[in-house]
């Protein structure tokens, strides 16, 4: 009998692991399509933020218009205290406190990408105004502060300017006083009160500001016929502080801080600040198209400044 022998050796299988190269492949691939894919969540996170603040602003701007509708086409004022001035010991009601009862929602008065919106935040500037408010706040306190440092600033000076020039007391003027509601600015997002770094990378460092100085014209007297302080970009220069006694951001942009800039600052700039129209609209808004209206030296004197052409002036039309 022939018997036949088998070999009973198993052939030897191939590893399905990776191998080194593979891996390191694989690991470049993911590393290529986080760079691309990174940057894009970042913008849609961005976009994000600025289409809440659109809203935000345009439900902020139709409660100052519902206000009007119940104060005899009267707009807010700034203050509504008994010494008519903004500052605490006389108890006043900051327009926003005015405006809140018709969206009932003081969290709405932070821009979402105002990350020094806090509670913290606004005790420390409190401190840095002298207002005398420290903690624990009372319901009244934190509502004022929140609002006082608001992410939107209210253009005062045509809507609630001083009509008394010894007692700083400021009233609201009737809502249709401007010939074009459309173009007219009510409300500013974008506050800012202080900043830090070297021109032309500034970044904005304190909390909002609830008043909104226009351009054209400089001056810091704070009277009736005056445009008070603000606007001062042709003063940065490369490498110099952005904060300090010489030069502050604060004063920059009329306290607005264009929170949407990419690139340098500067007038004519691509620079986005969100706008409340007083017709009742918000859109985005360039630096370069808030100016519009005016002549704005890049060089002293700066008492050449001023509104040369006021159907495109967008800032305080009659003035």
């Amino acid at each position: 009998m022939n018997i036949t022998s088998f070999n009973t050796k198993r052939p030897v299988q191939r590893s399905t692991g990776f191998t080194l190269i593979e891996l390191l492949v694989v690991i470049a691939i993911i590393a290529i399509l986080a760079a691309i894919l990174f940057p894009v969540f970042a913008q849609a996170k961005e976009a994000a933020k600025k289409t809440t603040a659109v809203s935000a602003t345009k439900q902020l701007v139709l409660a100052m218009i519902m206000y009007g509708g119940d104060n005899d086409d009267t707009a807010a004022p700034l203050t509504n205290g008994p010494d008519g001035t903004n500052g605490y010991a006389g108890v006043p009601y900051t327009w926003g406190m005015m405006a809140n009862p018709y969206i009932k929602s003081y969290p709405m008065f932070a821009e979402q990408i105002d990350a020094t919106q806090n509670e913290s935040q606004w005790v420390q500037n409190a401190n840095d105004w002298g207002l005398g408010i420290t903690p624990p706040l009372s319901n009244y306190q934190r509502d004022y502060l929140r609002t006082f440092f608001a992410s939107w600033g209210y253009n005062y000076l045509f809507f609630s300017p001083v009509t008394d020039d010894t007692a700083q007391v400021r009233h609201g003027v009737s809502l249709t006083r401007s010939g074009q509601p459309a173009r007219q600015i009510m409300l500013v997002s974008g506050m800012g009160s202080n900043a830090s770094g070297t021109w032309p990378h500034c970044t904005g460092t304190a909390a909002g500001y609830y008043a909104m100085d226009a351009p054209s014209r400089d001056g810091s007297d704070n009277t009736a016929n005056s445009w008070n302080q603000g606007w001062y970009l042709e003063r940065g220069t490369d490498g110099q502080a952005c904060g300090g006694g010489s030069w502050n951001l604060y004063n920059a942009y009329g306290s607005a801080w264009p929170r949407y800039t990419k690139g340098t600052n500067g007038p004519g700039d691509s620079g986005k600040l969100i706008i409340g129209a007083a017709d009742g609209h918000a859109e985005v808004m360039t630096v370069g198209k808030m100016l519009e209206g005016t002549v704005y030296p890049a060089v002293e004197p700066l008492s050449a400044r001023q509104v040369n052409d006021q159907s495109k002036y967008r800032w305080g039309y009659g003035q």
